[in-house]
Parts: C-alpha cells; structure tokens; sequence
C-alpha cells in the first residue's frame, strides 16, 4: 500500500496536476491505496495551488518551493 507521504511526494513531483489526482484515485478505487490514506491525501492536498515557484495551502501557506536546482522541497 502506498503510504500519504509517497502520494504526497508523487503529487508534488508531478506538480500537483489534475491527471495526478485522478491516478491517485484510481489506485484507491483498484485497492493499491486504503481509503483512510486518500482521506488524509485528499485532506491535505485538495486545496494546493502553485503560484510561481511555490505551492500554498488552502490557508495561503507556502508548502513546497522550488530549489536552486529546480526540485520540488518542503518548506520547514
């Protein structure tokens, strides 16, 4: 089973985009991801937008931005 911080590691890699989501859902739809990980996923996600060189949380929050060598990092 995929654990929430892979998702949330996949999702962010592959810049928080709708096919992503949706690829997502599908393995919780086929059993390869629980339920109450895609609750918790979904809970912390559904509200991430990217604006310019960082993504913000629903509470307009910087999560990630993008590092000197172009990768994604969490913001401490």
């Amino acid at each position: 089973m995929m654990s929430v911080k892979k998702m949330i590691e996949l999702y962010v890699n592959y810049s928080i985009d709708e096919e992503t989501w949706n690829m997502l859902y599908a393995m919780v739809c086929h059993g390869l991801i629980t339920r109450d990980n895609w609750i918790k996923f979904s809970d912390t996600c559904a509200s991430w937008v990217i604006e310019g060189n960082t993504i913000i949380d629903g509470d307009g929050k910087v999560v990630y931005m993008i590092d000197d060598n172009g990768y994604w990092k969490k913001v401490a």
